[in-house]
């Protein structure tokens, strides 16, 4: 009772709300509604309610329901309001409309239109602040705004379908961050056009949708972010006949290692789980939240997950079975999609083994080998730097490496010694970010490394040495033996001209 009275006093308080930063750990959800009427089909007010992990509200962020950053969503909508989280930004889909507009997500679109609605994408940092400037015309026109989410300075949107007279565009659509336009050429890909919701996970577009025959449950969408035209390949189908299950519910979803869990709306559904075996995803079957009651959106946090429930509740789920209510709607409110604020007072991690190829390291001093990492986003701005210590057995260690303030999906990249950059896509907390690193770099210089002529060279000079030689070059022993000898030259000619990517 004392909750739902906290709960409430936070919904009446929305004049005083502030927005301050982003607390790490917290839940962050979409709120539809001020409490003071029943959502219906028109445009409602839309905020982003910060809660404790045991369910304390902490503070309000409210977008604006009137005036030139306006963002609104259709206040009954089940679909909408999805919170998508990418490079330390949360993103939600809605429209340019005014609060009270009845029918929104059938507005027009249409550029030629006297006063056409706008599709709204607010973007929302970690320090609380809201950007709602990507206003877009001419996509999904007459058809809800749904999902969107932040790669680099571009932004996938996607709708439920909508027309395409005039020009209009619909299916998956690649926009630029703070353009009002988009043409053909944005437009990634079109086997679906009425889709859920997208997550990034490992640097990897995914998508989910519950209409579509062949693609009906969760796709990857081309190989890594794609820019450019680019095919689903579906992995969970839950569709009719063969689905598993046969004619599921899917909204959001959860991909860490070689689990996913996809929320389904279904009386019968809830929290669907399927364990990659290397090659297919198997289904695991149904975790159920409550009696009667399906899921809507799913995030992982640092010590498990929370989950929105079509009984307007927020659980945390531990990952296993147990689900815990923390967060009951006020009166007149949907609670729709839900995030965790990245970290946990701490950073996170990145691991995985590094190939150090024809490693021998039986020179003096060079069983340890001295790395450099760097973690970035997506766009390569560096988020954390430094060094690692790893212990090769067979040319091969394992390495794990602080990822300072980084979160969700960012790049690894290794280098140092005579080894050259090498990068990989991961997530914050993955442990299976493996690298192989190219060997040849005996001359350093310069801001990119290459193996070339003067490496060759450098290698020449030392050829037949051995340590305490005059001519010895500890950098031309590429293996670490104890001579420099044919199979340095070999190593060296092996990744001759490669160059840090």
């Amino acid at each position: 009772m004392k909750r739902a009275l906290v709960t409430s006093l936070f919904v009446a308080a929305l004049g005083s709300a502030f927005a301050a930063p982003l607390t790490p750990g917290n839940i962050v959800v979409v709120r539809f509604g001020d409490g003071a009427a029943a959502p219906n089909t028109a445009a409602a007010a839309v905020f982003l309610d910060e809660y404790t992990m045991s369910g304390l509200p902490v503070q309000t962020i409210a977008l604006p329901s009137t005036g030139a950053s306006r963002h609104t969503n259709t206040g009954s909508s089940t679909a909408e309001g999805q919170l998508h989280f990418n490079e330390n930004k949360f993103s939600i889909f809605g429209y340019d409309a005014d609060a009270g507009l009845a029918g929104v997500a059938s507005s027009s679109n249409i550029a030629t239109d006297v006063d056409p609605v706008e599709r709204v994408v607010s973007i929302i940092d970690l320090a609380g602040n809201v950007d709602s400037s990507t206003r877009l015309v001419n996509i999904f026109s007459g058809s809800a705004a749904r999902a969107a989410i932040v790669s680099g300075t571009k932004v996938y949107v996607g709708g439920a379908g909508g027309g395409t007279s005039n020009g209009a565009l619909r299916g998956t659509i690649l926009a630029t961050i703070g353009s009002p336009t988009t043409t053909a050429a944005d437009v990634i890909n079109t086997e679906v056009t009425n889709l859920r919701t997208y997550q990034i996970f490992g640097g990897q577009l995914y998508m989910s949708n519950a209409t579509a025959t062949t693609f009906h449950g969760v796709n990857s969408l081309g190989t890594g972010l794609p820019t450019t035209a680019a095919t689903l390949t579906n992995l969970v189908f839950t569709g009719a006949g063969t689905g598993t299950p046969v004619n599921g519910s899917p909204y959001d979803f959860d991909i860490s290692g070689n689990t996913m869990f996809v929320a389904d709306d279904r009386t019968t559904g809830g929290i669907l789980k399927y364990t990659f075996n290397g090659s297919t995803w198997g289904f695991d079957g149904v975790l159920t939240v409550a009696t009667g009651v399906g899921a809507r959106s799913i995030a992982k946090g640092s010590s498990g997950y929370v989950v929105t429930g079509t009984d307007n509740k927020i659980y945390t789920f531990d990952g296993v079975s147990t689900f815990t209510a923390v967060v009951t709607a006020v009166t007149n409110t949907n609670l729709r999609g839900v995030g965790v604020v990245p970290g946990s007072g701490g950073g996170g991690t990145i691991g995985g083994t590094v190939n150090l190829g024809t490693y021998a390291g039986t020179a003096t001093g060079s069983g340890n080998v001295t790395l450099n990492y760097e973690i970035t986003d997506m766009a390569d701005t560096v988020l954390s730097s430094g060094t690692t210590t790893v212990t090769p057995s067979g040319g091969v260690a394992t390495y794990s490496v602080s990822a300072g303030s980084a979160t969700g999906s960012v790049k690894i990249k290794l280098f140092g010694g005579t080894w050259i950059k090498r990068t990989a896509a991961t997530t914050v907390g993955a442990t299976n970010a493996d690298l192989n690193l190219p060997n040849g770099n005996v001359v350093f210089g310069g801001t990119t490394q290459i193996v070339d002529i003067a490496d060759y060279t450098a290698l020449a000079a030392a050829f037949g040495a051995v340590e305490g030689d005059a001519n010895y070059n500890d950098r031309a022993n590429l293996n670490k033996d104890i001579i420099i000898d044919i199979a340095d030259y070999t190593i060296l000619s092996g990744n001759f001209s490669l160059s840090d990517d």
